[in-house]
């Protein structure tokens, strides 16, 4: 809805259809450990690698700064 695209391919490249900044980044802190991180531009059949640092630099540039957050890792709950 905010972002206008299809369920599922949702990244946080969308972030600059959301001009009302309803929508807030949030990111896992274990993807911040690489120095790349992979993303669907607007459709899952698409994947772009881009820097960390670049992804932040963004984000900030489209108004949308995240808060990070210790998902658990679904392969050491057994949840994989």
């Amino acid at each position: 809805r905010y972002l206008q695209t299809p369920p599922g391919s949702v990244s946080a490249l969308e972030l600059l259809f959301d001009t009302d900044h309803r929508v807030q980044l949030i990111i896992d802190r274990a993807l911040m450990e690489d120095d790349f991180i992979s993303g669907h531009p607007g459709i899952s059949t698409s994947t772009l690698r881009m820097r960390r640092e670049d992804l932040l630099n963004y984000a900030g540039a489209v108004g949308h700064s995240p808060i990070y957050v210790d998902l658990p890792d679904p392969r050491e709950t057994g949840e994989a």
